[in-house]
């Protein structure tokens, strides 16, 4: 597995090579090395016999021949709710054409841009850029809040660009803008490179812990993810990276940690304290992003050690501090499932740990939601499944929102109990048993056939892939719950119900009030907002004015930790069932 990840492989190794989630299969051509335990637990003896293995339990002793299955053409979620804010970015640039200097003018350079431009200040960069420039021809100076940072040669003045960045846990969304005319110019979704280290922050802070050199490896990757997605939008539309002056961030608090390259293990250990949760600005330099340097790189504020700078992007969006009389509620279920609860009068928020389950990590058959996902699913007595996947692609495995869909599907038409346990054979009709299959020794429902699924294997969900989705479901109805019983509401005095995120968007809401992961009484109050973390950087990064707003979401918003609630662990059993 290190060799194909460093090799630039996405070998979907998504518990961190731990050897558990089965997600980085492999065939060995020739003589392939006897199987571990842990891989006779994922294949089929026919597989073992193939030649299947994961990559991280292969140890390479000598030249090996591997095969690697077809990747996925990404689809991150890059579209959100639909805003509009007043464009006033951060920098300027105006155009100077500096007379002679003459004998009865003793006025010095930089006071002569002041006067013709209205700045007051220069950075030391820039006075050395204004030293070596021909100040006999026109030149423009980038400046931000009166603060001359930068010298450009000839008239660029059309040309100022910024990014908003949402680096999120699999997908990272960068979206161009120009700041002179406040338009989107284009959009790149890469995956997010540390998933070579595992599918969820906690596997990756672990990398951290377990090598010494774990944390300069988690900011190298991802700042190589960032800047090939720059590059990558910048060869498209044909312009230099000097052309990009500001970027604005946004992701979960781990992810700016390592950002940074500052170590955010203290996240995943009581009392789960991070390092910085303020908003914090930076030369592009000194974090090594490739836009202008003259620019600035600023991280939105965040809450606490889980709920994140792309939580502040989603309320911004939704001016969620403006809204008066009954509170809303923004949930964005993740690997951790986190809920704010509020209006402008106080916002609370809790983050639970809803597993990977959604993320598709510990699924039999799951996956990210990338092209040959099952993305939905129904089911009609009698009848054969209605299945879509994304991209109309030939299945591949399931996705969170398919998985979602066929777990409420078996719910609803009595294939599993309350319990969550399968019924047995003998107390389901013929219908019901031709589904049933099994997956590793575990009974199963078969969603695809082998030889209609694009790899020629049984698309399953498996007795154990019901249990995840019930901790998943489990945590975040509780979360849910405990967060209206902190504030003493009901589901009657919440007004609107917003779900973010790439699952949030794409679930179906019927699905999720049915097997009670969000109380049916909200089913009819939900609006998606989709990447409303994006919309929100974008927005900090058209209106500089928004900086005081983003603020001030941080400071109303009081963090109510789970954990400490004795309660949690009965209400998290009770919803657990169906």
């Amino acid at each position: 597995m290190e060799v194909l990840v460093d090799a630039g492989f996405d070998v979907n190794p998504f518990c961190g090579g731990r050897g558990v989630c089965g997600k980085c299969r492999v065939r060995i051509k020739d003589n392939p090395p006897a199987p571990s335990p842990s891989e006779k637990s994922i294949f089929q003896e026919e597989e073992l016999a193939e030649g299947f293995r994961l990559a991280c339990q292969v140890e390479l002793d000598d030249d090996l021949e591997v095969i690697l299955e077809e990747g996925s053409e990404i689809t991150g979620l890059s579209t959100g709710i639909s805003t509009t804010t007043e464009l006033q970015p951060g920098f300027k640039k105006g155009r100077v054409h500096l007379e002679k200097p003459v004998l009865e003018d003793p006025r010095d350079f930089v006071q002569r841009i002041h006067d013709e431009l209205g700045t007051s200040d220069i950075t030391l960069d820039a006075l050395r850029e204004l030293d070596m420039i021909n100040k006999k021809e026109p030149f423009t100076i980038l400046s931000r809040e009166g603060k001359i940072t930068g010298i450009e040669a000839g008239d660029t003045t059309r040309s100022l660009f910024g990014l908003a960045i949402d680096i999120g846990t699999t997908v990272i969304a960068i979206y161009l803008m120009d700041l002179g005319t406040g338009e989107e110019v284009d959009v790149q979704t890469v995956y997010n490179p540390q998933r070579r280290y595992g599918a969820d922050v906690i596997s990756r802070v672990n990398h951290t812990i377990q090598n010494k050199d774990g944390v300069t490896e988690l900011q190298e990757v991802l700042l190589q993810g960032i800047n090939e997605g720059i590059e990558e939008l910048c060869s498209r539309q044909e312009l230099k990276t000097d052309s990009i002056v500001q970027a604005v961030i946004v992701g979960n608090t781990i992810m700016l940690h390592t950002l940074l390259g500052v170590n955010a293990d203290s996240i995943a250990r009581i009392p789960y304290i991070p390092l910085f949760t303020d908003p914090l600005n930076f030369q592009p330099g000194e974090l090594g992003i490739k836009i202008n340097n003259c620019g600035l790189v600023q991280l939105l504020p965040s809450i606490s050690g889980y709920i994140g700078a792309d939580l502040i992007g989603d309320m911004l969006a939704v001016d969620f501090n403006s809204f008066s009389g009954a509170s809303n509620m923004l949930i964005d279920i993740g690997t951790n499932g986190e809920i704010v609860l509020g209006n402008k009068e106080g916002i609370v928020a809790c983050s639970t740990a809803a597993g990977p389950a959604f993320e598709g990590a510990s699924i039999t058959s799951g996956m990210a939601g990338t092209s040959g996902a099952v993305s939905e699913f129904s089911l009609k007595q009698g009848e054969a499944p209605q299945i879509k996947t994304i991209g109309d692609k030939p299945a591949r495995g399931i996705c969170g929102s398919g998985l979602l869909d066929i777990v409420a599907e078996l719910n609803r038409l009595n294939f599993i109990k309350t319990t969550g346990t399968f019924c047995s054979l003998e107390e389901m009709t013929d219908w019901q048993k031709s589904f049933m299959t099994e997956a590793n020794g575990i009974t199963a429902f078969r969603v695809v056939e082998a030889e209609k699924s694009d790899n020629g294997r049984e698309i399953v969900v498996s007795q154990k892939d019901i249990r995840e989705v019930q901790l998943a479901k489990g945590a975040v109805a509780a979360g849910i719950n405990l967060l209206l019983k902190e504030v003493e509401l009901n589901c009657d005095d919440i007004g609107i119900v917003f779900l973010a995120g790439g699952f949030g968007n794409y679930l179906n809401p019927t699905s999720a009030a049915r097997i009670k992961m969000i109380p049916p009484e909200l089913e009819g109050k939900i609006q998606r907002i989709g990447n409303a973390a994006g919309t929100g950087a974008r927005m900090a990064l058209l209106n500089k004015g928004l900086e005081a707003q983003t603020r001030e979401l941080k400071d109303l918003t009081r963090y109510f930790e789970l954990s400490v609630k004795t309660e949690f662990q009965e209400k998290f059993v009770e919803a657990m069932e169906f």
